[in-house]
């Protein structure tokens, strides 16, 4: 459904008409900015918010996020770090400087940032997800393996499931342990029958153990769905 920018931006406009201190309002107004892409008009809007009120830790929030569409990680860091000075109970920032570390190699830190966010907030499945991924490229794995154990525990509503089965198989295959790769590309494959690389990533675990008949099969299968090399 396409969004009414014209609509929303009028409503806004007139709110700060109605009280130039709104600080609120330019935050949202700067929030539409940004779905726009103009993010220049973004960052001038969010300004204005924190020249209001310098203390309005979703407005640096927001500031950061825009940042780093732009790719200046640095800028970022420095909004993120004064939210945390701001508010430092909020996972959510906590998880968008770990983001950022990510971006610029430093997995050890974007950990370390996992890890607060973790503590803060102990139930959100993307932080254990994000912070799996990050050991997975470090290639501790069983560290991996444990986060993405964490993310099917707590995924009740399955809005990551087929994807986290995924990335522990990967982990698993890359650990040497075949059969639960296997397990989890089987289920993969069982939650989205049309997924060509899990048939490609079980059919290398087969091949790995010898099984050349079934390595075919899924790879003739993955090659049918379109998987390409």
């Amino acid at each position: 459904m396409q969004k009414d920018y014209a609509h929303a931006l009028a409503n806004y406009n007139k709110a700060i008409e109605l009280d130039p201190r709104a600080k609120f309002a330019y935050v949202y107004r700067g929030d539409i900015y940004g779905e726009q892409g103009d993010y220049q008009r973004t960052i001038v809007e969010y300004n204005k918010a924190i020249e209001l009120e310098p203390r309005y830790t979703y407005a640096y929030k927001d500031r950061g996020d825009i940042y780093v569409k732009q790719g200046d990680y640095q800028q970022a860091l420095v909004e993120y770090s004064k939210a945390v000075e701001l508010d430092s109970r909020d996972a959510y920032v906590y998880a968008c400087r770990g983001r950022v570390y990510e971006k610029q190699g430093d997995y050890q830190q974007a950990i370390t940032e996992y890890n607060k966010a973790i503590e803060l907030d102990p139930r959100d499945t993307y932080l254990y997800m994000t912070r799996g991924a990050a050991y997975y490229i470090q290639g501790i794995l069983q560290q991996a393996i444990a986060d993405y154990n964490k993310t099917i525990e707590f995924d009740s509503k399955f809005l990551y499931t087929p994807f986290i089965y995924d990335l522990r198989g990967s982990a698993y295959h890359k650990h040497g342990n075949y059969q639960q790769a296997i397990a989890d590309y089987d289920k993969v494959i069982e939650l989205d029958p049309k997924n060509a690389s899990a048939y490609h990533n079980r059919g290398l675990c087969y091949q790995e153990m010898g099984n050349r008949q079934q390595a075919n099969a899924d790879f003739a299968m993955a090659k049918a769905l379109g998987f390409n090399e």
